[in-house]
């Protein structure tokens, strides 16, 4: 073989041997070259049996580095019986690309098959290794016709394969380097079908419009070289979401949307990377194409133009993890050792868990704390970014709460456990335990507390670090009872005072001491003394053992004390003492000898005996307070003064009859009470004015604390009868008001003013009293103010003199009252004539005015008015305007004149004949002129004055 790196070059072309035994025939080699490596590749045809066998086998060479090296890397058939050697040659093709080969040949031998068949091997990594083609088959067509004369070309992991079958040529394309081959197609349209004589003369070659196979065709009866390539169509692969990853027949990965043309019929593998990277913690997942095939990578035979779309789904890495690390989890039901990552879809769920407790050695486990997304122990998760979940684990020790003797109760963290109780601890947390007591194991039975073994209080903190046992001690006692009869007695019990009965709980085995103390005295009245122990013990003071449950009573004998009292100056019998329950004792008092003002009463027992008799027995029945109850008594003296004419004295509410002599008890209060007042006649009585002994108190209240006197002193008073004529006036008796009715009663010798008032007191409306006289009195007068001095008993009368009001009423002038009651008014006495007078004309600016009459009680016309006052009176005075009382006398002239002058016409006289000229008077009438007797101006032409009627 020669062989060189650079063809352009002849020189420095280069041979080598393939160094075979003698016999060995080679034809027909075919090579290419590995661009990768540079090593030169063949294929061979290789005679097996002289003459009549021939094989394929292949080789790699290369002289560089010197020396090189050269490798025969197989042989298809072998020399073994039975093996697939051709019975004619074979006719080997060769392709490389890159590290990528694949050779063959076709065969003819019985032992293989009765037809011409054509096998083949290929290898991915520069020949270092082979492998049959078509999933192990050796064979590119599976069809059961003769098949000779291959040629292949590789690109990448496509492979493309011409070769003449049953007097055709064929096209058929691989993928995955030869691992799997497609449907095959024809590519002559030869007729006849001997048409291609020189069938090894086939050529095959990849080009970028896809496969392009030539071939020695002479049907038209010359010998030619005839070329075809296949209908091609555009596949493109698309991805969901755009860009990803997606490759053709092994090919390059490629972002989408990627293209390729194909041979139509041809098939090919189309695949979408799955999974991908798309980002930290995120890949994407293929899911399906867009014809719902879940195929991937798949086969498609080209027949037209198409897209296929993968679609894929966004998957995000998920970790989860364990604090401390290697703890078990569970995701999905399935246990895993944490850290655990796994892909999972967006959007979907995962189910979580942490399995708890997790053995670390029989003293110590983890227990499940919490997770870090602070979900539930068992929860799950939603996968919607990359994330890591993280299990926290505690550590924890087990420890055992032991009693002694077991069985007995402890608390743990306020929970009642029995020992021996074991639990597990959190490393570092810290535990309350303690040990109740006491406990009861029966009827007065109990252990009480007495140690733990790690020395700590009865209730106390642990901490956990490593296992542990921690003991509480128990120590066992019994229930010991102290009674007393009567129940309530005190007994010292190891040195302390009790209260019988006495219950308490001793240590097995102990000694108690017991002590009585005697007498114990109850209250103020009661006692008990020892007698003896419920079990004949009669010694106060003794030591019970504590080998058993048990009860032990004290009983004592009851005494009472008896206390006897009595009133100062007074005895009893017996004095007061002690007396053994249920005694009968005699009692009985005395008392001393009558005094002048002063003496003792025995009156009766009190407290817990009731008695009138100063001698008597009682039983002590209990605690008893007697005492004899004597009155001291005072001599009491009430009586009337000298010459006061009482009779009776009220003493405690009873009216008593006067003087009185009464005997008081010491201490006791006594209400006395001596009357108002004693009559003597009907205006004569005497008036009470103090006790000598109690003070100016009609009524008093004493307490008796010595002898007394009390005497009732009075002031002898009369009445005065007092009347008003006529009634309703006020009379001031001493400067005050006095109210008619009210009785007068004034001491004897006493001088008292009597007041009837010197202005008038008004009564109705114009009517008024003025006082007139006194009547009765000494002394008698019309002074309005009297001093009477009481001598004796008085009646005294007030008189007035009624008085009524003139009202004159005068538009014009001044009326004047002629002699009324009081100068310069219009009052006069009752039933008395008034008069009134009134200037008239009166001259009022620029008119007079002339009094014309009275209206009222009146009806007189002249200047003076006379009325009988009998009743508050009133006058008018009417008066006119002088100059419209002459021009109303003109006008009335005037008229009447008028009037005469129509009558004196003749009846018969025409009405244009004038009437005849009137005579004349000797006296001119019409003007004014003033009456001589008034003065007042009148017409002319009158003859009596119209104002005051006198002759003018």
């Amino acid at each position: 073989m020669l062989f060189t790196a650079d063809v352009s070059n002849p020189t420095v072309w280069g041979g080598t041997y393939f160094a075979q035994p003698p016999n060995v025939e080679l034809f027909h080699p075919s090579a290419a070259r590995n661009s990768v490596t540079g090593d030169l590749v063949g294929g061979m045809e290789i005679e097996i049996f002289d003459n009549t066998a021939w094989d394929l086998t292949w080789f790699r060479f290369n002289p560089q580095p010197p020396p090189g090296f050269f490798s025969q890397d197989g042989i298809m058939c072998g020399g073994a019986s039975g093996n697939c050697a051709s019975n004619a040659f074979v006719w080997p093709s060769i392709a490389v690309d890159g590290p990528r080969i694949i050779t063959g040949a076709h065969f003819f031998n019985t032992n293989l098959t009765a037809v011409n068949e054509i096998l083949a091997v290929y290898s991915t990594n520069g020949g270092g290794t082979y492998a049959l083609v078509n999933a192990a088959t050796g064979r590119i067509d599976n069809s059961a016709v003769d098949k000779k004369y291959v040629s292949f070309d590789i690109k990448g992991t496509q492979v493309f394969s011409a070769y003449w079958k049953g007097n055709a040529m064929w096209y058929v394309g691989g993928t995955g380097s030869g691992a799997t081959f497609q449907s095959a197609a024809r590519v002559s349209d030869n007729t006849p079908a001997t048409a291609i004589d020189q069938q090894h003369a086939v050529v095959v070659r990849n080009s970028s419009a896809g496969p392009l196979v030539a071939w020695h065709d002479n049907r038209d009866g010359n010998a030619n070289i005839y070329f075809a390539s296949f209908q091609r169509y555009t596949i493109t692969l698309a991805t969901n979401p755009a860009n990803l990853l997606v490759r053709f027949d092994n090919g390059a990965w490629q972002p989408a949307p990627a293209t390729a043309q194909f041979p139509s019929g041809t098939s090919h593998r189309i695949e979408g990377q799955s999974p991908q990277p798309g980002g930290p913690g995120v890949r994407y997942a293929f899911s399906q194409w867009n014809d719902a095939s879940a195929v991937n990578p798949r086969t498609i035979t080209v027949s037209a133009d198409a897209t296929y779309t993968a679609t894929f789904r966004t998957q995000f890495n998920i970790t989860i993890g364990s604090n401390p690390a290697g703890r078990t989890v569970s995701v999905n039901g399935a246990p895993q050792t944490a850290p655990y990552s796994f892909w999972c879809n967006a959007s979907a769920t995962a189910a979580l868990d942490a399995p708890s407790p997790q053995t670390v050695s029989p003293t110590s486990q983890y227990r499940f704390n919490t997770w870090t997304d602070a979900g539930a122990q068992a929860h799950p998760i939603t996968c919607d970014a990359s994330k890591t979940v993280t299990a926290n684990f505690v550590l924890q020790w087990q420890v055992t709460i032991a009693t002694n003797p077991a069985g007995r109760d402890v608390v743990v963290d306020s929970q009642t456990r029995t020992g021996p109780y074991v639990f597990w601890c959190d490393d570092g947390s810290s535990h309350t335990i303690s040990a109740p007591g006491p406990q009861a194991t029966g009827p007065m039975t109990q252990y009480r507390y007495d140690t733990w073994s790690d020395a700590g209080a009865q209730t106390h903190s642990i901490t956990c670090t490593a296992s542990t046992t921690v003991t509480a001690n128990f120590v066992l006692q019994y229930q010991i009872t102290i009674t007393t009869t009567p129940a309530g007695r005190t007994v010292t019990v190891d040195s302390f005072p009790r209260t019988g009965p006495y219950t308490s709980w001793w240590d097995a085995g102990s000694n108690i001491g017991l002590l009585v103390p005697s007498p114990q005295t109850v209250g103020a009245g009661t006692r008990y003394s020892f007698s003896a122990w419920s079990d004949g013990n009669i010694a106060p003071s003794r030591t019970l053992l504590a080998d058993m449950p048990r009860t032990l009573g004290a009983v004592f004998a009851t005494e009472y004390y008896l206390t006897m009292t009595t009133t100062p100056g007074t005895n009893v019998v017996p004095g007061s003492g002690w007396h053994p329950m249920d005694d009968n004792v005699a009692i009985s008092t005395t008392g001393p000898a009558d005094g002048v003002t002063d003496r003792y009463r025995f009156s009766a027992w009190s407290g817990d005996f009731n008695g009138t008799n100063p001698t008597a027995t009682i039983t002590m029945n209990g605690p008893k307070t007697i005492n004899a109850n004597w009155a001291h008594q005072y001599k009491i003296d009430i009586r009337f003064g000298a010459g006061v004419p009482g009779t009776s004295i009220t003493v405690d509410t009873v009216d008593t009859a006067a003087p009185i002599t009464a005997w008081w008890a010491e201490g006791s209060t006594h209400t006395v009470a001596a009357p108002a007042n004693l009559a003597v006649g009907s205006d004569t009585r005497y008036n009470f004015l103090s006790w000598q002994g109690a003070g100016v108190n009609r009524q008093f209240s004493v307490t008796v604390t010595g002898a007394g006197t009390y005497t009732a002193t009075y002031t002898e008073q009369f009445l005065v009868t007092l009347t008003v004529s006529p009634s309703g006036r006020t009379i001031l008796v001493d400067g005050t008001a006095w109210t008619p009715g009210t009785p007068l009663w004034f001491d004897s010798g006493t001088t008292h003013v009597f007041d009837a008032g010197s202005a008038p007191q008004n009564g109705a409306a114009g009517e008024r009293f003025k006082f007139s006289a006194w009547t009765g009195g000494t002394p008698l007068g019309n002074t309005n103010a009297v001093t009477v001095t009481m001598d004796a008993p008085k009646v005294l009368t007030a008189t007035y003199t009624r008085q009524l009001l003139l009202t004159v009423d005068s538009s014009y002038g001044t009326p004047t009252c002629v002699n009324p009651a009081e100068p310069g008014t219009c009052w006069y006495a009752e039933n008395t004539q008034a008069q009134v007078t009134v200037t008239s004309p009166v001259q009022v600016g620029g008119a007079k005015y002339v009094l014309t009459g009275w209206t009222g009680a009146t009806s007189t016309s002249g200047s003076t008015a006379t009325v009988t006052m009998n009743a508050a009176t009133f006058l008018e005075e009417n008066g006119v305007y002088l100059g419209l009382l002459i021009a109303i006398l003109i006008a009335v002239i005037i008229i009447v004149l008028i009037v005469m002058r129509r009558r004196k016409k003749e009846p018969g006289v025409a009405a244009g004949i004038p009437p005849p000229p009137m005579q004349t008077q000797g006296t001119q009438m019409g003007g004014t002129k003033n009456c001589p007797a008034c003065g007042m101006e009148i017409p002319g032409g009158a003859t009596t004055c119209p104002v005051c009627g006198a002759a003018v």
